[in-house]
């Protein structure tokens, strides 16, 4: 990250651990990570949890508002100020107004303990919640500056939005960008080969003065045929620092 001048990493696994309560280097060998981070002067952007909250069973949900909890925990160690959730892919037995009032109940809990701690939570644009009006919905429901989006622009642009109505949606509560770039239909690529418009959005993010973090997202665990990090890490932040 240093060598390639990035300001920060956004942490979503250490190795083949994505249950960052379970990283040692984040909990018990935390001084360490912290003393490493200062020396690259470096930050954490972001803190990722695999929280999801649209599970009909009760204890599920629990168990995933701990997880965001214990993610927040972490994210208040590092003096980091968003913890990323997902609101979750709906099971095909639950309609998505009942869905909405799992959601909005799980991430309540999230919030009020992260307005205690100081940290903010973004919800994603992700799985069922990808397009500006969805996501909107948990937004209106719970009223919090504590609470807001990560916006993964891909993900909206292959749910079918145009890159303009989900900015209208949520330019107020924007935390974070998630930056990837692809075909729209699920092949990923280097950024700038694909169809992301990434100078309309960096004129669009200058229209609200945003000073957040572009998360520069590369999906090697998940689509292993993408270029080594070798190749990505270099490639990707030169091309985005062009229209920065």
């Amino acid at each position: 990250a240093k060598e390639y001048d990035y300001d920060g990493i956004e942490i979503r696994g250490i190795l083949k651990e994505i249950d960052l309560a379970k990283v040692p280097e984040l909990n018990e060998y935390a001084e360490n990570t912290k003393r490493l981070l200062d020396e690259y002067n470096l930050e954490i952007s972001c803190i990722s949890a695999s929280s999801v909250f649209t599970n009909p069973n009760p204890e599920e949900r629990e168990k995933n508002i701990q997880m965001a909890i214990s993610h927040i925990d972490i994210a208040k160690r590092f003096d980091c100020s968003v913890v990323r959730v997902f609101a979750g892919r709906i099971p095909e037995e639950v309609e998505f107004k009942k869905a909405l009032e799992y959601v909005v109940e799980s991430i309540k809990k999230v919030v009020e303990y992260a307005e205690k701690i100081g940290v903010k939570v973004g919800v994603e644009t992700h799985d069922d919640w990808c397009k500006g009006d969805k996501i909107n919905l948990i937004f209106e429901k719970i009223n919090s500056k504590y609470l807001g989006c990560v916006w993964d622009v891909y993900n909206s642009l292959s749910a079918g939005d145009e890159i303009e109505t989900t900015f209208e949606y949520i330019k107020d509560k924007i935390f974070l960008l998630h930056i990837k770039d692809g075909d729209l239909k699920g092949k990923l690529t280097l950024l700038g080969q694909g169809e992301l418009p990434i100078e309309k959005l960096i004129t669009l993010l200058k229209k609200i003065d945003y000073k957040g973090y572009l998360s520069i997202e590369f999906e090697k665990r998940w689509h292993p045929e993408l270029p080594e990090p070798e190749i990505s890490i270099p490639y990707n932040i030169k091309v985005l620092k062009k229209y920065l």
